[in-house]
C-alpha cells in the first residue's frame, strides 16, 4: 500500500498548479501539471539537506570544503 503525505499545493506561473508531497519513500515536485513530469528525488536526501542546513556548523564546513575542491 502507498503512502502519500501532502506538503504544498499553490500555483506556479501560468497558472499552472504546483505541488510538493511526499510518496513513500521520495519526494515528489510538479509545477507543470503534469506537461513535463515530476521531480523525484529520495526522501533522504531532503533529510540530509534539512539536516546541513539546520546545522551551522554542518553547513560552514560543506561549504568551505566544496569551495576547495573548485579550486582543485
Amino acid at each position: 500500500m502507498s503512502k502519500e503525505t501532502l506538503v504544498y499545493r499553490g500555483e506556479a506561473q501560468w497558472s499552472r498548479r504546483a505541488e510538493l508531497k511526499l510518496v513513500d519513500n521520495k519526494v515528489v515536485f510538479d509545477c507543470s501539471d503534469g506537461e513535463y513530469g515530476p521531480i523525484e528525488f529520495d526522501l533522504e536526501t531532503l533529510k540530509r539537506a534539512i539536516m546541513y542546513h539546520e546545522d551551522d556548523d554542518i553547513a560552514l564546513w560543506d561549504n568551505t570544503l566544496l569551495d576547495g575542491l573548485d579550486d582543485e
